[in-house]
């Protein structure tokens, strides 16, 4: 591993240490430097959960993905 890639590694692990250390929404863990700042765009899901649920409110999980073999999966799975 080259050496900027070591420290450009560290910098991003420091991070994420700092982020779940205070607290902050896991929606900023992605490394990026836009992660900084959690806007409405990120957090679609949960916008999506507000509009669709009531209190207490739910969880949902789901995903889509195509994988190298060409398969093409698509799961979805909630609990209100």
């Amino acid at each position: 591993m080259e050496k900027k890639t070591i420290w450009k590694e560290l910098e991003l692990l420091r991070r994420r240490v700092e982020v779940l250390e205070s607290g902050r929404p896991a929606a900023m863990l992605s490394g990026d430097s836009e992660s900084e700042t959690v806007g409405a765009d990120r957090l679609w899901l949960l916008a999506g959960l507000r509009q669709q649920l009531e209190a207490p409110g739910g969880v949902a999980f789901g995903g889509l993905v195509d994988l190298p073999d060409g398969t093409h999966y698509e799961w979805q799975w909630g609990r209100n």
